[in-house]
């Protein structure tokens, strides 16, 4: 359901089943057409769609400043960063690390107005850090920083410092593909998302050419090999993954995420080969969070 162009799930289990819906993409469509089909279907304008029109007028194809690394979640928030699940909306800033809550009960237009702001501050809204399980917390009842205690800093954990010591983003830029001129890039990237409601392990990779002095996004076969995964849900035990073949795009940009879901990992490590065209291979991209 959408409300003031806010996606709102009923519960979490709801939001739990419609992350779960994003792994059914046919392979025969692009990411971007199998998103753009499940927004307009909703009569929903995402924050994914804002970063790619401005990304569209980018020089080089430049993603823009704190935008989400992973499509999906993007493809949840409004241009605001904000979504409801159950009575609790949620504003994502990736920039300072935050996730924001409001009790929808609480929820004036004056009260809304505020949380679509960049940093907000108010009595009755609360932030999290976004390494943690934000949902998990509300549930159990534990509070958050109360907003009007907002510097503006990157937050850490309520219950200390960030637990992990991560390696990453990896990210691959400039790269040329034909030695001796710089007609053509690849452009990649290997990252955990964290966003206190959402998190994944994505591996992302484009092709770029040069049309006078802008680089474009370009159709070529593009494919995402992974050599390793390993990595641990909160409370859960490792899971590993055999290598296996390629996931292939020719227009857009391919991706790979081995786990998404609205709890945070505790451990991952996640290598990958990009490849361009045949045999062409970029070395692996390592990602390693303890």
């Amino acid at each position: 359901m959408v409300v003031k162009n806010r996606l709102v799930f009923k519960d979490a289990g709801v939001y739990e089943r419609y992350l779960e819906n994003f792994q059914s993409k046919p392979s025969i469509i692009s990411e971007d057409k199998f998103l753009d089909s499940k927004e307009e279907t909703l009569g929903f304008v995402s924050l994914r769609k804002e970063f790619a029109s401005l990304n569209r007028n980018a020089r080089n194809g430049s993603e823009s400043t704190c935008a989400p690394s992973d499509p999906h979640l993007a493809s949840l928030l409004n241009p605001q960063g904000m979504v409801q699940i159950g009575k609790w909306i949620f504003k994502i800033n990736l920039c300072n690390k935050r996730c924001y809550v409001l009790d929808a009960n609480d929820a004036t237009d004056a009260l809304l107005h505020e949380m679509a702001k960049q940093q907000p501050k108010n009595a009755k809204i609360s932030f999290y850090s976004t390494e943690e399980d934000v949902i998990d917390l509300l549930m159990a009842g534990v509070r958050g920083k109360n907003s009007l205690s907002n510097s503006g800093e990157k937050t850490l954990s309520i219950f200390g410092e960030d637990d992990k010591d991560v390696e990453g983003p990896v990210y691959y830029d400039g790269m040329k593909v034909y030695p001796g001129d710089d007609r053509g890039k690849i452009k990649g990237k290997v990252c955990y998302q964290a966003a206190g409601i959402y998190f994944s392990l994505i591996a992302k990779f484009k092709y770029m050419e040069k049309f006078g002095e802008i680089y474009w996004e370009a159709g070529a076969p593009k494919c995402i090999e992974y050599t390793m995964i390993k990595y641990q849900p909160k409370n859960r035990s490792e899971e590993v993954k055999t290598p296996r073949g390629n996931d292939c795009e020719y227009n857009g940009e391919v991706q790979y995420r081995p786990y998404e879901a609205m709890r945070r990992l505790d451990r991952y490590h996640y290598e990958v080969r990009f490849k361009l065209g045949a045999g062409y291979t970029e070395p692996a991209g390592v990602l390693k969070g303890y």
